[in-house]
Formats: C-alpha cells, structure tokens, sequence
C-alpha cells in the first residue's frame, strides 16, 4: 500500500505569478511493452494509460486539458489496464505528432483535474527513428 504523495513545484525566477503545483500520477506509455519503443514515422497512435490509484481517480481528468509530449488526445477510454480492479485512463495520441526527438528518453503528460488541480506524469521512452 503507496500512502505517499508526491508533487512538484515548476516556478519562475521571474514571476511569482507563474508557479504551478502538480501532483505527480503514475503514467504507462505503450501499456504491457518495454521498453516503450516509439517510431516517430510511424503513422499510428502511441497509447498512454494513466493509472488510477489510492489518491487519484482518472475519472476526475479534464480531457480537453491533456497534453503528452505536446500533442492532444485523438481518443480515450477507461478500463483497467495495470489489473488492479480500478479503472485507469488509456489515451491515444497521433504518434507523428508528439514532439520527441531521438535523444529523447522519457515523455511527459500533463493535464488539470475537475477541481482544477494540475497533473503530471512521466514514463521512459526510447524512441526509433526507422521508416
């Protein structure tokens, strides 16, 4: 049993104005593969599950909000994707449009819950640049 949270702080230097607090959820890119091998030609999409748990219900994510390596979700759906009788979130994104280059070696997804907090998670890729 997790019963730790984890958050991170993003700031500027600059402006107090532009920190944003996110809790860190766990995330699965190309669920059941490793390594979570992308093919940046490849004209499918790439699926990233993020994985509800003890604090975090995937129900709550705002979907118009979810960015993964700077591209919007094509489509998503729920079902339990890491066997523990909760539902997680599988989205699917353009593979052509992630913005990841070949030294590139995990990916980020971001979004906001419905009660406005901000999310973020990250999981390794390794990325394949062959047509």
């Amino acid at each position: 049993l997790n019963d730790v949270q984890n958050f991170e702080m993003d700031y500027s230097a600059q402006s107090v104005q532009q920190t944003a607090i996110y809790r860190i959820v766990k995330i699965d890119i190309k669920p059941g593969s490793e390594p979570n091998s992308i093919n940046l030609k490849s004209k499918g999409v790439t699926p990233v599950a993020v994985l509800t748990d003890n604090f975090f219900d995937a129900k709550n994510i705002v979907r118009d909000s979810v960015v993964f390596a700077g591209a919007k979700p094509l489509r998503g759906n729920f079902e339990d994707v890491d066997n523990d009788g909760d539902l997680d979130l599988i989205l699917h994104f353009d593979t052509q449009s992630l913005q990841l280059t070949p030294v590139d070696t995990e990916a980020t997804l971001t979004a906001k819950l419905n009660d406005d907090t901000l999310i973020k998670g990250r999981d390794s890729v390794r990325i394949i640049t062959k047509k």
